[in-house]
């Protein structure tokens, strides 16, 4: 008797046939997908090596205004201010504010505070010069800014930066000013760049702080003094 076939199963036979073709086929195209990636990453690990490798004999200029902040425990610069009333000590907080103290270093080091004058003078408040205009407008072509700690205080011998009204905290051109008592504090909010801290020569800024003085045009406190008071020199000493 003659074997006929069975449709039915050879409709079975060849559907279980295709399955495993495209089993088959979907194995051999995941894999080459995964080929396929892992030969990326090594070409990106391998690029990134060379270029890291390239770049390791760079020594590139540090950017504007990108200082790095000094180690905290290290020994810090200090500048030292002759005035026409005496002499004081400044140890810069280049830790707290790196762009300010390298700008501050920079313009004493060329002379610019020489024969400069404290402008303003407010008592138990501020003591403050560093204006080639000795008007409270003017400064340096080109200013630094510098992140204030939100919890701040402006104590006595705290010497920070000036900036105007309008500008962000931090600002900083070469106006600075000396806070000759604690009570300065309350007056002051975090917004002023910190140079540093008055470590020798205390008794120079309470000379400074009695300096006699008149009433500003323009403004409601006394604030200018009588006679001039100048910066005669500023001298820094690295550590």
């Amino acid at each position: 008797m003659t074997n006929v076939p069975n449709p039915k199963r050879q409709r079975q036979k060849e559907l279980r046939r295709l399955k495993l073709e495209q089993e088959r086929k979907a194995a051999l195209a995941k894999k080459r997908r995964t080929g396929a990636i892992l030969a990326v990453l090594a070409a990106i690990v391998v690029i990134g090596i060379l270029f890291l490798t390239d770049r390791s004999g760079d020594d590139p200029e540090p950017a504007a205004n990108d200082a790095t902040p000094a180690d905290p425990s290290a020994p810090k610069a200090v500048a030292v201010m002759t005035t026409s009333e005496g002499t004081l000590e400044i140890e810069l907080a280049a830790d707290i504010s790196p762009n300010v103290v390298e700008a501050f270093k920079t313009m004493a080091n060329e002379g610019f505070y020489d024969g400069l004058t404290f402008h303003r003078i407010v008592k138990d408040f501020a003591i403050q010069g560093g204006d080639p205009e000795g008007t409270g407008t003017g400064g340096p072509p080109t200013k630094t800014v510098d992140e204030v700690p939100e919890d701040f205080r402006y104590v006595r011998g705290t010497v920070a930066m000036a900036k105007a009204g309008n500008e962000e905290p931090g600002t900083a051109g070469s106006q600075f000013f000396i806070v000759p008592s604690d009570s300065a504090a309350d007056r002051l909010t975090p917004d002023y760049a910190v140079l540093g801290t008055v470590t020798s020569g205390m008794e120079t800024v309470d000379k400074l702080n009695e300096v006699p003085t008149t009433v500003r045009e323009g403004q409601q406190e006394q604030s200018t003094p009588v006679n001039p008071v100048t910066i005669e020199k500023v001298e820094i000493r690295e550590p």
